[in-house]
């Protein structure tokens, strides 16, 4: 901030407009200096919130220096892309609305001065619908097609960025149409690349980001839509084309998509067989393909939110599976904590009746926590889910009742007792273990909030929790 500070007291001392010093008379500004600061100003707009202004200012003076007559300080195109660029990447409320009011400035300006060089470009209609995207509104998608439309209508060709970009305002959109479109603005592209028009061939980013659009969605379809995006990077990779390759990061995302294909009937085995096709191609030497430890985590997550009475066999058995990738030497593979908390849910929410089993499923919870323990600080959800695990898969009686004091005590102890480890306490210990585990304290028996909790059995706990009864 400090040279983009030199740099505007140096231009105003080569205007003659103050500053510390007085400049020999031959030396004064020329457009050369005055597009450098404006280009330093632009890069430092998502870090400094008045660089945009700054920028404006500088234009403002050379608006009026060149109509003053100073003809080798015409503005050009760049100088107010650069503003609009700004505008849109400060991150302020209104950059949308500034970013908007720069264009027709700059469509003012071109018609002031006869200038056709002057009228709104690819950049600066891009830039705008940089700005909308940013805001992540659900009306994002309707506004960035309104700018698109127009500079359709003005004779201004759209780039990859442009039409990249417009996918982004889907993909924060947060609506529930969102993949649908961003994969049809896809599907467009595709087309259009494929009679001729390279300037808008679909890259990385287009198909990453429909991807990651699937697996927001959230939904039934999210599992499909993403691979189906998968399956047509490959089938362009067939052709021989491989300037666009799948990696690590857009099978992962195709794996999230299928975790969070919520009501789909095969959601699991579907990840699964991603997951054996992504290894299956690291094995045959694709070195980009070497699974790591969020796509192993996505998978178990599908298993833990899955409906399967095995469910936790199943995310025991992935769990053996990572370790073997990372003992065969792929350090990408490692668990975590989120391996063995989702490990420890997947426990949780197992409903069988034999108690054989659920002494074999209590046993997988007991490792998990374990690893967890030796590991690093366990949060206040894992204990919660511990909780949980053993009020469904112990029989009620003195046994329980000790475990659960002892796993309070640790819990306590650590500074992580929270609204959930209360609640599933109360679902775990007899009401006579209760009383003597809060005994002393003013933990509430019926509705509870974060507050009522004395301050040292929480002083680690991150977040706030709502009242819970």
């Amino acid at each position: 901030k400090s040279g983009i500070t030199k740099a505007m007291n140096l231009l105003k001392e080569m205007e003659g407009r103050g500053g510390k010093r007085r400049l020999p008379d031959d030396v004064r500004v020329d457009l050369y200096s005055i597009i450098n600061v404006i280009n330093a100003l632009a890069k430092k707009a998502m870090f400094d919130k008045t660089a945009p202004k700054m920028i404006e200012s500088v234009l403002s003076s050379m608006e009026q220096r060149y109509l003053d007559g100073e003809t080798d300080l015409k503005p050009n195109a760049m100088c107010y892309n650069c503003c609009i660029d700004a505008w849109s990447k400060s991150g302020v409320d209104d950059a949308e609305e500034n970013a908007r009011r720069m264009l027709d400035r700059m469509s003012t300006m071109s018609e002031k001065l006869s200038a056709p060089e002057l009228k709104p470009d690819t950049i600066s209609y891009t830039s705008i619908i940089t700005a909308i995207s940013r805001r992540k509104h659900s009306d994002g998608p309707a506004r960035a097609e309104a700018v698109f439309a127009t500079m359709m209508e003005a004779g201004v060709k759209p780039n990859i960025y442009t039409y990249n970009n417009i996918i982004n305002c889907w993909a924060s959109s947060g609506r529930k149409d969102a993949a649908v479109n961003a994969e049809k603005i896809l599907m467009q592209m595709q087309e259009e690349s494929d009679k001729g028009n390279t300037e808008i061939t679909p890259n990385a980013i287009t198909f990453s980001t429909t991807i990651s659009c699937w697996a927001r969605q959230g939904d039934k379809g999210s599992g499909e839509g993403a691979e189906r995006i998968l399956d047509m990077i490959e089938s362009i990779n067939a052709r021989g084309d491989t300037s666009i390759k799948s990696n690590q990061y857009t099978y992962g995302a195709v794996i999230n998509a299928w975790s969070k294909s919520y009501g789909h009937s095969d959601t699991v085995m579907r990840a699964i067989g991603i997951l054996d096709r992504m290894e299956e191609k690291y094995v045959n030497g694709n070195i980009h393909l070497r699974p790591n430890g969020p796509c192993y985590n996505a998978v178990i997550n599908a298993i833990a939110k899955s409906s399967s009475k095995d469910k936790a066999f199943l995310a025991k058995s992935m769990l053996d599976r990572m370790k073997k990738s990372h003992e065969n030497g792929n350090e990408d593979a490692k668990p975590d904590m989120r391996t063995y908390s989702t490990i420890l849910n997947a426990c949780a929410f197992t409903f069988i009746e034999d108690q054989a089993e659920k002494e074999e499923v209590l046993q997988i919870a007991r490792q998990a926590l374990k690893e967890i323990l030796n590991g690093s600080d366990a949060p206040a959800f894992v204990f919660a889910s511990f909780l949980l695990a053993c009020s469904r898969l112990m029989g009620a009686g003195t046994k329980r009742d000790g475990v659960a004091q002892v796993l309070f005590n640790e819990c306590r102890r650590r500074g992580v007792v929270d609204v959930k480890v209360i609640l599933n306490l109360r679902k775990m210990a007899s009401p006579e273990c209760l009383r003597q585990i809060l005994k002393g304290s003013r933990v509430p028996v019926g509705n509870i909030v974060l507050d009522d909790i004395p301050q040292e059995w929480r002083s680690n706990v991150k977040s706030r929790t709502p009242r819970f009864r």
